[in-house]
């Protein structure tokens, strides 16, 4: 059989069957390229016009017009399909369940399709970032999918019309692990900031006041000036991931030695215990151990004694604050 597909300005109708091809309009003035798949060869007869031969084979015919952006137009494509039938055979369709919108790291799923046949189902990827074994989907990235449902048929069945569904994987969240800092000292000039992020993509850090705090390299916190400053870490997302930030607070103190020469802290270094002497004073107030990664080892109420024997060997930070003074020492721990 032999038929016409016509290419004219303007907008019309889509193919309808072998038998009746009719025209399809594509409205555009630049060069139009047409293809065919299936049983079905396309010779362009004249300009505009193109001589559609089906092979004598069953199966779906898929005829595609496109074109190049120009001036006026931008760049675009139109396809329509019919389905070449024996009438010597049985017809079949096909039946194929929707998919559920997913998200970019779900687990594989499987298709849900049959065919009034009993035959098995074939299904292929239309577009989209997934893969199929079988009926197995295999999520590869976030966009829009579409797939198809093919049954080729049989000696007593013919090919069934393909059936397809469409559906969407969302970019997937992402959770930054901040490693909070606490309190630092201003004489310790540079504090390295730790921070993961589930996706594991490049984490930048940002801060809030660069006169007080500064960020070099990818993760060191230079440190300028004594207060509070906001320190950001940001994950900007990329084509499966959204973006994710987590921000902490830096309390930068003024000096890492005694402010005072009322307060005595003794012996150190020390493996069991760690005395204080206010002189005159009376130990109110509270008391922090530090590591020197900015982790907080022990917390409690002032008294004259602490015992630090769980703590682990190695230089610790003892920060105290009583009677509206704020000091710090380093204690070395055996």
């Amino acid at each position: 059989m032999v038929a016409y597909w016509k290419i004219q300005e303007g907008f019309g109708q889509h193919i309808y069957d072998a038998a009746h091809l009719g025209s399809y309009y594509f409205k555009h003035d630049g060069q139009i390229s047409m293809s065919a798949t299936g049983p079905a060869e396309l010779n362009e007869t004249e300009p505009g016009t193109y001589e559609v031969t089906l092979t004598g084979a069953t199966g779906t015919v898929i005829l595609t017009a496109s074109s190049l952006e120009t001036a006026n137009y931008g760049a675009g494509e139109v396809s329509t399909s019919f389905l070449i039938s024996d009438p010597g055979k049985e017809d079949q369709t096909i039946s194929f369940s929707p998919i559920e919108d997913k998200v970019y790291g779900d687990a594989a799923f499987d298709l849900e399709g049959s065919s009034s046949s009993g035959l098995s189902i074939a299904y292929s990827v239309v577009s989209g970032p997934v893969s199929i074994t079988g009926s197995t989907v295999s999520i590869e990235g976030a966009g829009e999918v579409v797939i198809a449902a093919n049954q080729e048929g049989n000696e007593e069945y013919n090919p069934a019309a393909e059936v397809t569904q469409s559906f969407t994987i969302a970019k997937a969240p992402q959770e930054i692990d901040f490693k909070e800092i606490g309190e630092v000292f201003l004489n310790e000039e540079k504090v390295t900031l730790e921070a993961s992020v589930t996706s594991e993509l490049l984490i930048t850090f940002t801060s809030s006041n660069t006169q007080m705090a500064s960020i070099a390299g990818t993760s060191t916190l230079i440190l300028h000036q004594a207060g509070i400053v906001t320190i950001t870490a940001t994950q900007a997302g990329d084509k499966n991931f959204l973006s994710a930030s987590r921000s902490i607070d830096v309390v930068i103190l003024e000096s890492l030695g005694l402010l005072t020469e009322e307060l005595s802290v003794y012996p150190n270094p020390t493996s069991e215990f760690i005395n204080l002497d206010f002189g005159d004073l009376e130990p109110k107030g509270s008391y922090k151990l530090w590591s020197l990664s900015g982790n907080v080892q022990m917390q409690g109420i002032l008294s004259d004694q602490i015992n630090i024997k769980e703590l682990a060997p190695g230089t610790h930070i003892l920060w105290v604050s009583y009677d509206e003074t704020k000091a710090a020492t380093r204690i070395v721990i055996e």
